[in-house]
């Protein structure tokens, strides 16, 4: 069963707001980037560092916030397995409204959301393109998920507000803040689960 903030979902049902993290809901720059990061050694050579489809502030593995949904889906099968599921329908609440939400789920932990844009109808066969990611876990991303070396796994709540002093928003009174464009629910009394989430806000999460 996934894991889903219970203030989240209450937050979100009475606020009714449209708040948006930086990420095109369009085609946009949907050049691919390295598959894996990389390092200089000291005698000038190049070399992979690690392999995997990494989650990073402005996309997943090779892809960023905006790319077309076949692509996205046809490299993450390729890389995590194509028995993932998927559900879909027109947006019926805060931001998603006037669109069509296509999700993927990768087993229990990560979910991978599309959208169409606001000039194409409410129907399966509108195109779509990446829009979030949400990757909820006890334990951090297991190769082969990677985590960017951007975004910090094991951190408290205080720790996050005393390194990001400006990183607070909509999500910090239900126990989330921001990380470079990455909000981060760390283990709570409620939960030993750690959310993190990149991307458009899905208020039907």
């Amino acid at each position: 069963m996934k894991f889903v903030p219970c203030a989240l979902i209450i937050a979100l049902t009475l606020g009714g707001c449209s708040f948006f993290l930086p990420a095109s809901s369009g085609p946009g720059d949907t050049a691919p980037l390295e598959t894996a990061p990389r390092e200089t050694d000291t005698s000038g050579k190049t070399t992979p560092v690690q392999t995997g489809v990494m989650l990073f502030p402005e996309g997943i593995g090779t892809f960023e916030f905006g790319a077309p949904e076949a692509d996205v889906l046809q490299y993450l099968a390729e890389a995590l397995g194509d028995d993932y599921l998927t559900e879909g329908g027109p947006g019926v609440c805060g931001g998603a409204a006037g669109y069509y939400q296509m999700y993927a789920y990768f087993g229990e932990e990560l979910k991978v959301r599309f959208s169409s844009d606001d000039e194409a109808p409410e129907a399966p066969e509108s195109p779509r393109y990446l829009q979030s990611w949400e990757f909820i876990s006890e334990d951090p991303p297991a190769p082969p998920l990677i985590l960017s070396a951007q975004i910090k796994w094991d951190i408290t709540l205080e720790e996050l507000m005393d390194q990001y002093p400006d990183g607070g928003g909509v999500w910090d009174s239900m126990g989330a803040w921001f990380m470079d464009d990455v909000a981060i629910f760390p283990p709570s009394a409620e939960t030993s689960a750690t959310v993190l989430y990149a991307g458009t806000v899905d208020w039907c999460s």
